[in-house]
């Protein structure tokens, strides 16, 4: 699992109903050697309560519209090209 650079800090937050300082916060982002899960993780101290959050979704690799655009077109020359040279070949 390769980790990115996690980021730290210091920081507090202000609502209506409370005030309070957090610290101690450290948020990173993660992935597989293949990419197949990412993830995000987050561990923050808050008005003296730790809190750890981690999200992890499995992704899986999509083909661009250009790749299948290309693929077709690739397919068409082809087909195009091999008749081409059928009616060549029977002359």
């Amino acid at each position: 699992m390769v980790h990115r650079a996690p980021i730290f800090g210091r920081g507090s937050s202000s609502s209506g109903f409370s005030s309070a300082e957090f610290s101690n916060y450290v948020a990173g982002s993660y992935f597989d050697d293949d990419n197949s899960t990412v993830g995000f993780s987050s561990q923050l101290t808050f008005g003296g309560f730790e809190r750890t959050y981690a999200i992890a979704t499995e992704v899986q690799a999509v083909p661009e519209p250009l790749t299948m655009l290309g693929a077709g077109a690739a397919i068409a020359f082809g087909a195009g090209f091999k008749r081409k040279l059928g009616k060549v070949k029977q002359k």
